[in-house]
């Protein structure tokens, strides 16, 4: 049998006041982490809040778009690290891309046909990965 929820009102209530007054707790962006020491309920509870209470999933869409603003405009204003801003911002959808660019010369004279199939499908695989 299931432990009866501890998420009510009040929870959903210190859950939107969290995301309105993070800095209070002393959190330079909402984290999952600070809401969940607010709340006093782990980070996996929260996830099953999430899928089990609509208006908590959209306190947490919020959340995670505030982090997301708070992130970008810190990081290029210069108040936070670069590095960590990355690292979190990750976990948003953004992502570094460094486009690559490889040039080959081949000479295919005297191979088969299997060795030119062959060197066709590495080729392939390369510019997929």
């Amino acid at each position: 049998m299931a432990r009866p929820t501890k998420y009510n009102e009040e929870m959903q209530e210190k859950a939107d006041h969290y995301l309105e007054h993070y800095p209070e707790e002393g959190d330079l962006v909402p984290t999952g982490e600070g809401l969940s020491l607010v709340l006093g309920v782990s980070r996996a509870t929260l996830y099953v809040w999430e899928k089990a209470f609509p208006l908590f999933s959209d306190t947490l869409d919020r959340m995670n778009a505030t982090q997301s603003k708070a992130l970008i405009n810190g990081g290029l204003g210069g108040e936070y690290n670069s590095t960590i801003t990355k690292l979190m911002l990750a976990n948003h959808g953004y992502i570094e891309k460094q486009e690559q660019k490889t040039e080959l010369n081949l000479t295919y004279d005297g191979m088969t046909d299997e060795q030119l199939k062959k060197q066709l499908s590495l080729l392939t695989k390369a510019n997929e990965g």
